[in-house]
C-alpha cells in the first residue's frame, strides 16, 4: 500500500527509456520510439531543474511540494487502485477487468465520477460527466461491482483474504 515497489519500477522505467532501451515495449514502433524517449528524457529534466531550483532557494520545494504529497497520497491511492482492479481478470476486457464503485456522491465529485472506473476503460474518451449515465446501460453487464463503496470493498477483501478454506480462495466479486 505504500507505492515504494510500483516507484522504484517506475524509476527503473524512466531511467531504462530515457536509455533509449525500449526493446520490451511492442506498443513502441519506429515512428514513437523516439518521441517517447525524448518525452522520457524531458520529463526527468524538468524533475532534476526543479530539484535543482529547490536547493539554489534553499527550501525544500521540491520535496514540500511534490515528493511529500506524493508520499502522503500513495496509501490512498493504492486503496483506490485495488479497489479498481484487485480481483479482477487480467484480460483486455473492460467489462471483466475493472471494478465500478458505487460511492457517495461527494466522492464521485471529488474523484471526477472515476468511480465508475469499468465504464472509463470501456469508453476512456467519453466525459466524466457522463460516466453515470453511461452506468446505467453498462452496469448490468459488469463482473465487477463494488455496491457499498470503497471501505465495503476492503471490507470484504480482508474478510476473504481470511478464507483461506474457501472453495474459491475467497475471491471478491
Amino acid at each position: 500500500m505504500s507505492g515504494v515497489p510500483w516507484w522504484i519500477g517506475k524509476l527503473r522505467t524512466h531511467f531504462a527509456i530515457a536509455a533509449g532501451k525500449v526493446d520490451g515495449y511492442a506498443y513502441l514502433n519506429d515512428e514513437t520510439q523516439p518521441l517517447v524517449v525524448r518525452s522520457m528524457r524531458l520529463q526527468l529534466f524538468v524533475y532534476a531543474a526543479l530539484i535543482a531550483a529547490s536547493f539554489a532557494v534553499g527550501e525544500p520545494v521540491f520535496v514540500t511540494y511534490w515528493l511529500l504529497p506524493v508520499a502522503v497520497g500513495q496509501p490512498l491511492l493504492r486503496a483506490i487502485l485495488l479497489a479498481e482492479h484487485g480481483g479482477c481478470s487480467n484480460d483486455d476486457d473492460p467489462l471483466t477487468n475493472t471494478r465500478t464503485t458505487h460511492t457517495l456522491l461527494p466522492v464521485r465529485i471529488l474523484m471526477w465520477e472515476m468511480p465508475y472506473h469499468a465504464e472509463h476503460h470501456r469508453w476512456p474518451a467519453l466525459p466524466f460527466h457522463a460516466l453515470a449515465a453511461a452506468h446505467e446501460s453498462l452496469g448490468p453487464r459488469l463482473a465487477h461491482v463494488a455496491r457499498h463503496g470503497y471501505l465495503g470493498f476492503h471490507l470484504v477483501l480482508l474478510k476473504s483474504l481470511a478464507k483461506t478454506d474457501a472453495p474459491d480462495g475467497g475471491a471478491i466479486r
